[in-house]
């Protein structure tokens, strides 16, 4: 593999894991060792993860309910490479490259409603299926074919409702892999529910800290002492156990009249039919490298993250809420009530996070263990040791 020219031969001889470290890891979590930290800073690691783990991953772009109406398109980012969803006039929903097909540019930006695809730059002009409709003056350029230009198309799948995509036309399909997450959440009906956006923050710190951290509720005890920890006591979250393709775990909120969820009607109507144990027991979900997902029984909190670089890396939070509920009378006031409840407790995680790359490059730390109430994270470093180490082997035999 080629490193960039930032990337340092002594951190690519130190961009490995050692086969014990590696076991340390992978043992049961009773057993288990932390990850090192390499993981966080070494800029050699971080290329071959892009390469091999990002690029070859799953990604929620977005939602079936922002892509209504034809034309309708939401635009994302996975390792750098710019993504387009769009629903074109067939009414099939397609992954596309973001990119002109003449010098490059970026055609889509945010989300929004457009009757072609028409490049800012040049208005190079494409069809909602990413054929190329118009090039202005290319008349006399030779050998120009206009109809064999088409902008670049990915894979991709729907799973209750998200719009996954993938960059590897070769990868494994995604359902098959989180087969049992599937069933977990079937009543919630998610396909049906409408997404808002809420946050949107650059973070500079290494992107599995963030995910790791929204993982597990054992840090509860430190980091929301005084917000949800109050209401959801690290020691009573439960956590399933899964294949390490996904993890899903359990808050459980001990006290609904305590002071941190005010005692007035919630402002959303639950979706019916979910089962009442989730209305004390909210699951939260991951699927790998960067989709996770808070659910409650009449909101959700979709968050999706965006890796830029080896400390950089985009936190998206959207809203998720039962149909009807943008019918709900002051509508606005309502969704700031879930701001008022939800926002302190993201704040309190963002002014923690970059304390991580603080600690990333300490060559004193030496891993320590799991506790059982991190078992979404060591899911998590399971699945990242395989994938990187299918890497490694295939790296190996093509040197």
């Amino acid at each position: 593999m080629q490193y960039g020219e930032d990337v340092t031969e002594r951190e690519i001889e130190n961009s490995y894991l050692t086969p014990g470290e590696v076991e340390e890891v992978m043992k049961p979590v009773e057993q288990a060792s932390v990850m090192p930290l390499l993981i966080y800073s070494n800029r050699a690691y971080f290329e071959r993860e892009v390469e091999f783990v990002l690029r070859k991953g799953w990604h929620a772009i977005a939602h079936v309910s922002q892509l209504q109406e034809t034309g309708a398109f939401v635009t994302g980012d996975i390792a750098g490479e710019p993504i387009m969803i769009i629903r074109d006039k067939e009414g099939s929903i397609r992954a596309l490259s973001n990119v002109c097909r003449h010098r490059g540019a970026q055609l889509l930006s945010d989300c929004g409603v457009a009757k072609a695809i028409i490049c800012p730059y040049h208005t190079w002009a494409y069809n909602l299926n990413g054929t190329l409709r118009g090039a202005p003056h290319m008349n006399k350029i030779d050998n120009f074919d206009r109809k064999s230009i088409a902008l670049p198309a990915f894979r991709s799948e729907i799973w209750n409702g998200f719009v996954f995509v993938n960059l590897d036309e070769n990868a494994e399909q995604l359902e098959p892999q989180i087969a049992d997450l599937t069933g977990k959440l079937l009543p919630f009906g998610l396909e049906n529910w409408e997404v808002l956006p809420w946050r949107t923050v650059d973070a500079e710190w290494n992107w599995k800290a963030s995910l790791e951290n929204f993982s597990e509720a054992y840090h509860h005890v430190g980091v929301h002492q005084e917000t949800i920890g109050k209401v959801s006591l690290a020691e009573n979250a439960r956590y399933e156990e899964t294949n390490d393709n996904y993890s899903m775990f359990y808050v459980h909120i001990e006290h609904p009249d305590d002071e941190f969820i005010p005692g007035e009607e919630f402002p959303f109507p639950s979706y019916p039919g979910i089962p009442d144990e989730y209305r004390v027991h909210a699951p939260l979900a991951n699927i790998y490298p960067t989709f996770h997902l808070l659910l409650n029984t009449n909101f959700a909190l979709w968050l999706r993250i965006e890796v830029q670089d080896v400390n950089k890396h985009r936190l998206i939070w959207q809203w998720m809420l039962p149909p009807g509920s943008k019918a709900q009378p002051d509508f606005d006031q309502r969704l700031e009530f879930l701001a008022g409840l939800m926002g302190p407790v993201v704040e309190e995680d963002l002014e923690f996070l970059p304390r991580t790359r603080a600690a990333a490059r300490s060559r004193a730390f030496a891993p320590g263990r799991y506790c059982d109430q991190e078992r979404s994270v060591h899911q998590m470093h399971r699945w990242l040791i395989k994938r990187m180490s299918e890497a490694n082997a295939l790296l190996a035999s093509n040197s």
